[in-house]
């Protein structure tokens, strides 16, 4: 019970609007006068309390295809026009050739030359970029702040 009787209605209130606070957190909160003069009562059964303890259903670890077989997704996203390019994989080794065909396409479309990739610490295609001038710059596994744009 905190300082002065309160009707259960405004406890619940309370514990409410500060975010579904324990009984006995609300019982400090009055008791230091921040709740105003009515104080806490009993707190009744509240359900969201208990939605919100419920633990989540997690995924299936499983990649699902799309429609068409695709598993996986490869993005090129320009940094300075922000500009993203999409491509769908049945496979993870169809990487390389897909980046092959992008850079051609990109290539002839501005008639300038890739000269930096942003990538993950794979190993994919370190022979091609030396092979054709491109500069690698690796990003830290764990994080995604580093690939600006692409995250």
């Amino acid at each position: 019970m905190g300082i002065a009787s309160a009707d259960a209605n405004d406890t619940k209130l309370w514990h409410m609007r500060l975010g579904h606070m324990s009984e006995k957190g609300m019982t400090i909160l009055s008791k230091r006068g921040c709740l105003g003069s009515a104080g806490t009562s009993k707190l009744d059964f509240c359900d969201y309390c208990i939605f919100g303890k419920q633990k989540m259903v997690s995924f299936s670890k499983a990649k699902v295809p799309s429609l068409g077989g695709k598993r996986y997704m490869l993005t090129f996203v320009d940094d300075f026009s922000c500009k993203v390019w999409v491509y769908f994989l049945r496979q993870k080794n169809e990487t390389l050739s897909m980046f092959k065909k992008f850079k051609a396409l990109v290539e002839n479309q501005t008639g300038r030359k890739i000269k930096k990739l942003r990538t993950d610490n794979g190993l994919e295609f370190d022979e091609f970029y030396v092979v054709n001038g491109i500069a690698r710059h690796k990003i830290l596994v764990g994080k995604p702040q580093q690939n600006r744009v692409a995250e």
